[in-house]
């Protein structure tokens, strides 16, 4: 099976416009990013056509959820998930690998294992995603326990 992977034109981010800059200052003052409003962004900023005006529109989706693998890595993994629940197809979840997950294992890799190896264990499109992920700069140690929990050993 082959996985298209739709990348994103990080270069092409609309934070300079106007559009990024209102909705910005709006959600600032209203306090109101949710889990799901981040996830249903990322989602649509993902499905759309490369440089589209809709591309550009879900942008800021995919940086708020980039800040929170600083900020807050426990949202990161949450909306990760609901990322996941929402759209499972492949070309959301080779994005998903190749960008946040791996980001999470990267960095967090020590913390978050254990959940990935059991989500592995009983949801195949999760494992599947875990096999999507490159290796990067994962540390050795929790890569093997990806490529096992992958079935990729």
């Amino acid at each position: 099976m082959g996985v298209l992977l739709h990348v994103v034109d990080v270069a092409s981010n609309p934070r300079g416009s106007s559009r990024w800059a209102a909705w910005n200052t709006e959600k600032a003052m209203k306090n109101e990013l949710q889990d799901a409003d981040i996830a249903r962004g990322w989602v649509d900023m993902h499905l759309a056509a490369k440089g589209s005006d809709a591309q550009d529109a879900h942008f800021w989706a995919y940086t708020a959820l980039d800040d929170l693998r600083h900020d807050d890595v426990e949202r990161f993994w949450n909306i990760i998930n609901e990322i996941r629940r929402l759209n499972d197809s492949d070309e959301i979840l080779s994005n998903l690998s190749a960008g946040p997950l791996e980001d999470l294992l990267a960095n967090s890799g020590r913390e978050f294992i254990d959940r990935c190896e059991a989500l592995a264990k009983t949801d195949d499109r999760f494992k599947l995603m875990l096999g999507m992920v490159w290796k990067n700069t994962i540390p050795e140690d929790i890569w093997k326990r990806i490529e096992i929990a992958a079935s990729r050993a």
